[in-house]
């Protein structure tokens, strides 16, 4: 059985942790969304 410090620093660590998953998602999936944009723009340009 956990002290009540011990499940405010394991909900804390959650936290973080949840914190910097989000953040790395949404950086890949920015990245991934630029990445996109310029293949479509490559291909934009190769219609003309």
């Amino acid at each position: 059985m956990l002290s009540a410090v011990g499940w405010f620093v394991l909900a804390y660590f959650f936290i973080i942790f949840a914190v910097a998953v989000g953040a790395v998602l949404l950086l890949i999936k920015v990245y991934n969304d630029r990445v996109k944009d310029k293949e479509e723009e490559k291909y934009k340009n190769i219609k003309k």
